[in-house]
């Protein structure tokens, strides 16, 4: 027994600040879509329940096994009552302050909008989109100061998803919600969500087939057993049927030797009947990798294909 409180919580990873330090200073493009659709939904999770993060930002973007991405340190998230729809206290990252914060206005979930602007372009360009000396000149760049275009690299899709969620204006800020509906944003979250199905789906196929192989193994090692132990009996018997003397003891041998070399055939079919469903479940599994990956980029073409790429959808009052 123990006064003390343990706390056991899941292993999340690499966070995306000590993954860009490692690459650089700025991920691919293409990696940084990857990783920013799946904070997109988790965030929009997050303000489906009322709940605001308050301090999003690559250090608290959590890599895991797979390609997947995690929202982590809710520290100083807030939960938003049933009667209000803004809070009021100024609490988080500088960098990633929101213009009403440095204005000390009230903010709702906008205000993580804006910070996840501010992610986005840090994956790309590799660092936060305003920088200061000190905080209150910080501030007047965030309120004032037009925000920077991304590196020539960056696509048009990218370059106007970063100036949808860096408007000035909260009222014209759009939503999580309304993030998530853009073309851009909706054909590559739904080609991650493909990825991860097939993933999830390759790893029970692999754990079934990792559970048969195991199950085929055994019963090759009780067949090969099997084999060893009538080969043996076979040999005794031979040996047997040399001295014996009596006729009839001498059939008997004869008939129990053929029975036993009849059964340590059919052991022998077995075992290599084992061994190569073993080989065919092998490849099946490399068969069904192939068709599953085959059908995600399949997937992706057509909806590329006729989705515009960075059209944001008709909605009143969104940048």
């Amino acid at each position: 027994r123990s006064d003390c409180l343990y706390i056991v919580m899941e292993h999340a990873g690499e966070d995306l600040a000590a993954a860009m330090k490692a690459s650089g200073g700025a991920l691919r493009e293409e990696l940084a879509w990857d990783y920013l659709v799946q904070v997109a939904r988790g965030l929009a999770h997050l303000h489906s329940l009322r709940i605001l993060h308050r301090d999003l930002k690559p250090a608290n973007i959590f890599r895991q096994t797979g390609g997947g991405v995690v929202i982590g340190d809710l520290g100083l998230g807030r939960v938003l009552g049933a009667h209000s729809d803004f809070a009021r206290t100024g609490v988080g990252t500088p960098l990633y302050f929101s213009p009403e914060l440095c204005q000390e206005r009230p903010y709702n979930d906008k205000s993580d909008v804006w910070a996840f602007g501010c992610l986005v372009f840090e994956l790309v360009s590799g660092g936060p989109p305003f920088t200061a000396q000190n905080q209150v000149a910080l501030a007047q760049k965030i309120v004032h100061a037009p925000a920077p275009s991304l590196p020539a690299h960056c696509g048009a899709d990218l370059s106007f998803l970063v100036r949808s969620l860096l408007t000035k204006d909260p009222s014209r800020r759009p939503s999580i919600a309304d993030v998530l509906q853009l073309p851009c944003v909706r054909t590559r979250l739904e080609r991650v969500m493909l990825r991860g199905e097939v993933a999830e789906e390759e790893r029970g196929m692999r754990r079934r087939l990792c559970a048969l192989e195991a199950e085929l193994r055994a019963q090759v090692e009780m067949e090969r057993q099997s084999v060893h132990h009538e080969g043996a009996e076979v040999a005794a018997m031979r040996s047997a049927l040399a001295f014996a003397a009596d006729p009839e003891e001498v059939a008997a041998m004869a008939d129990r030797n053929a029975t036993l070399e009849s059964t340590n055939a059919v052991l022998t079919a077995r075992l290599e009947e084992a061994e190569a469903r073993l080989a065919d479940s092998e490849r099946a599994r490399l068969a069904l990798a192939a068709k599953l990956e085959a059908a995600v980029s399949t997937a992706a073409a057509e909806r590329a294909g006729v989705m515009t790429p960075y059209k944001s959808p008709a909605r009143g009052g969104t940048n």
